[in-house]
């Protein structure tokens, strides 16, 4: 590996962590989904923004069912999932259980796409797994109190469930939607997880404002 790529992949890494920090700074002022909305509405409209400069190409619209999943499962769910499980769970150790994406992926890639698997893979998803285990087991272990061991349990749960969204988007993207502008792709995603989660917070403000009334 070249200098310039291991320091590409170190700022990657970088910018890709600071993002459960700054959920977990966001949790203290918004809920979870107000959290996940405004994470993807400033990620398409920056994203609108380097389209129209660099004049990049928007899917076709015959992919529109294939980019719905996309969006759902790259971007809806897990904003959503990530911003509540971070309630409870540090987000160290949200970024920890994050890195067993590649993981998931490598499993639906077997599992659907019928890829060959080799006894030093199977070796390496089974070292993966036990060592997020580790690690997430010793963070409850030494910073959960026994009152919030349930809900830490639950937050670690909706995190995995949003790393395993992520590796799903990846195997539904090389199956269904290669060889399309990545900028493109990338806009059109967030752009209908924007109207997948609008609804929740707009419901959930209808609701309070009608109780308050009727109160």
């Amino acid at each position: 590996m070249k200098i310039r790529d291991t320091l590409d992949l170190l700022l990657l890494s970088a910018i890709w962590g600071s993002g459960f920090l700054l959920i977990s700074i966001a949790l203290q002022s918004f809920p979870p989904i107000w959290v996940a909305l405004v994470r993807v509405i400033i990620g398409s409209a920056f994203l609108w923004a380097v389209l129209l400069i660099k004049r990049c190409s928007l899917p076709p619209l015959r992919l529109l069912g294939w980019l719905l999943l996309a969006a759902l499962f790259n971007n809806a769910i897990p904003f959503v999932f990530f911003a509540i499980g971070e309630r409870t769970v540090p987000s160290s150790t949200a970024a920890v259980i994050n890195a067993t994406s590649p993981i998931w992926a490598l499993l639906l890639s077997l599992s659907f796409m019928r890829q060959k698997s080799e006894s030093r893979t199977i070796l390496g998803v089974a070292l993966g797994f036990f060592g997020v285990i580790l690690i997430v087991y010793s963070h409850g272990a030494n910073s959960a109190a026994v009152s919030s061991i349930q809900s830490y349990a639950i937050g670690v749960l909706f995190i995995a469930l949003a790393s395993a969204g992520y590796a799903a988007s990846t195997v539904l993207a090389k199956a269904k939607l290669a060889d399309l502008d990545p900028i493109g792709l990338a806009t059109t995603q967030l752009s209908l997880a924007s109207f997948m989660i609008l609804p929740a917070p707009c419901s959930a403000r209808a609701l309070s404002t009608s109780r308050q009334a009727r109160s």
